[in-house]
């Protein structure tokens, strides 16, 4: 059969090849780091995203590791820079592209606090970490907009072929004020009364389906799932025994499902219908 280079195309966007602003929003949202091969694919990607900035006299990406800004366990001083409000938004920021960047002193920022962070981050040869010299506090704002940033430079190295007229409207996790009324999630439909019984649906969906790899779900989100009620500040229980948190806003759990699923690998197999 001759190659077709039309009809390969074809058949990426019959299985949903993403559209350029799917791919911008789908790698500003997602969480990146973690186990398996996710560190080396995130490395891959901010290696690419330095590269792209074609500098002369490029900085060896050889001895570089991930840093993660806001760090992964929060000091006093991080938790209370973060605000209030850090609880519930941690899990869903720490590994996002906006929070993530390479550098050659990750033992020496360790988790200190920002600023002295940002004095390693200014100093060094990586020009992804120019970004840092405007950025004199670091939030989960900070967060949401440098990741919008970087996912639009990625398109520079990886546009889509699809018209963006291709794609239906999805949207990018704003659902406050929204009540739910069905989940649609992989062949099945789910009537909801609020956004708790969403996220209801979602776990005991990857519960049901995909029961090897739950533990390993529950070790990526923990302040989310766990088999101790008493870990959890306002649990609830599934089927198989493990409890989840309720008490969490529309966009968070919005988010939040959008995250698990693509965790196992079937983002695409939802959606919610909802009414102002």
């Amino acid at each position: 059969m001759k190659f077709s280079l039309d009809l390969l195309k074809a058949s990426l966007a019959e299985r949903g090849y993403p559209t350029d602003d799917e791919f911008k929003g789908r790698l500003a949202d997602v969480r990146l780091y973690g186990g398996g091969d996710r560190r080396d694919k995130t490395k891959f990607i901010l290696d690419r995203l330095e590269r792209s900035f074609g500098h002369k006299e490029a900085a060896s990406m050889e001895n570089m590791t991930i840093e993660h800004v806001m760090p992964q366990t929060l000091s006093p001083a991080w938790r209370e820079a973060l605000g209030a409000d850090h609880e519930e938004n941690y899990d869903l920021y720490l590994h996002r592209l906006g929070n993530l960047t390479l550098t050659g002193y990750n033992a020496e920022m360790s988790n200190s606090p920002y600023p002295v962070k940002r004095e390693h981050l200014v100093k060094s040869h990586i020009e992804l970490n120019r970004y840092f010299q405007a950025a004199d506090t670091w939030s989960f704002e900070g967060i949401d907009k440098r990741s919008s940033e970087l996912a639009q430079r990625a398109l520079s190295i990886w546009p889509s072929f699809r018209p963006q007229k291709d794609a239906p409207a999805r949207p990018r996790g704003m659902v406050t004020g929204t009540k739910p009324m069905l989940v649609h999630i992989g062949d099945d439909k789910h009537e909801v009364k609020d956004w708790s019984d969403v996220l209801e649906v979602v776990v005991t969906h990857l519960g049901e389906n995909y029961s090897e790899q739950f533990s390993a779900l529950q070790l990526e989100f923990p302040r989310v799932l766990s088999t101790d009620a008493n870990k959890i500040r306002t649990p609830r229980k599934l089927a198989n025994g493990y409890f989840f948190e309720t008490n969490m806003s529309a966009n968070r759990i919005y988010r939040l499902c959008e995250q698990l699923l693509d965790f196992m690998g079937c983002r695409d197999q939802w959606h919610v219908d909802t009414r102002s």
